[in-house]
């Protein structure tokens, strides 16, 4: 798993930690809900988001400032996580943690599948956010690092722990604003980074922003493609083929040895393409969602496929 600097993670099953192996690998669970955890080190300059959708972000709840609540809560206030835990767990743990250290925990359900009875948690409830401003020596830059700390369930109620950074980008000055012109299909996002901007940082204009180059598509035979992305916390990826592109999820991914996931800039082989079926049902989504992607990969397997990961390059 990849380490975010000055941060330590944990997870929990209900009261009892989990220890991730080397893969991310926590157990088999079945029930009940679990609780991703982020300590924030004093000094550091990061903030805890949660996110209720692909597009919509807001601010994750600093538990440290839960010394104190609320004596007459709104019936909805009430039924919360950190209303009807923190002020414990701030007088058991919290207060014994250095000053200015911050920390966000989020609650991940487990539900169940409708067709299969295994466990499951939905995306994005089963992640925690974590944005962190780059120094460079002593000061801040423009440069903004979106972190996602996430349970993911796979074959037979087996779940991991992932950490991925999914956004380093920069911030720029657009007229009178802030702005972040790589995070503008997630304006809430982008609303939310630009505003926690440090004090003092200097922001080249936005029109001097370029996008990120993507990979380049090699030479492929009409069974290949090329991994552009592997998104961990929702267990799908991205592969540029002869057709175009096609979405690949984990299910269609062998082990690894035990999580099933690719790396970008890898070359696959896959048995065939087809229209991506309509999403599952679940209490979060009453209606089938429809995918964007015209093609969807099925039967793929890493070339390299030999035990011994080698990403291509993609310069």
């Amino acid at each position: 798993m990849q380490i975010i600097p000055g941060v330590t993670l944990k997870i929990y099953k209900q009261n009892r930690e989990l220890t991730p192996d080397e893969g991310g690998y926590v157990g088999k669970l079945y029930s009940g809900y679990a609780v991703l955890e982020a300590t924030v080190a004093p000094g550091e300059r990061m903030i805890g988001l949660q996110q209720q959708s692909r597009d919509r972000y807001s601010l994750a709840r600093d538990w440290m400032q839960l010394s104190h609540v609320p004596a007459d809560p709104s019936p909805l206030v009430a039924k919360r996580f950190w209303y009807t835990t923190g002020p414990i767990w701030y007088a058991t743990v919290g207060f014994a943690l250095p000053q200015d250290t911050k920390v966000y925990r989020h609650k991940v359900a487990l539900d169940a599948n409708h067709r299969s009875a295994n466990s499951f948690v939905p995306y994005p409830n089963n992640l925690l956010a974590l944005a962190q401003y780059e120094r460079n020596d002593n000061s801040f830059t423009n440069v903004v690092k979106v972190w996602k700390f996430a349970l993911i369930a796979q074959h037979d109620d087996q779940y991991f722990v992932s950490v991925q950074q999914v956004y380093r980008t920069t911030a720029h000055q657009n007229g009178d604003r802030p702005c972040l012109p790589r995070l503008k299909v997630h304006p809430t996002l982008e609303t939310i980074l630009a505003a926690h901007l440090p004090d003092g940082v200097s922001l080249p204009p936005a029109s001097e922003y370029q996008d990120e180059e993507g990979p380049a598509l090699k030479h492929l035979h009409h069974n290949e493609g090329l991994v552009t992305c592997w998104y961990e916390s929702r267990g799908v990826g991205i592969l540029l083929t002869r057709r175009g592109k096609a979405r690949v999820n984990w299910r269609a991914v062998p082990g690894r040895p035990r999580k099933a996931y690719l790396v970008p800039g890898e070359v696959v082989t896959f048995e065939r393409l087809e229209q991506p079926a309509a999403g599952d049902v679940t209490r979060y989504r009453p209606h089938p969602r429809k995918s964007s992607f015209a093609l969807q990969a099925h039967g793929v397997v890493p070339k390299n496929s030999d035990g011994g990961l080698t990403p291509l390059s993609t310069e």
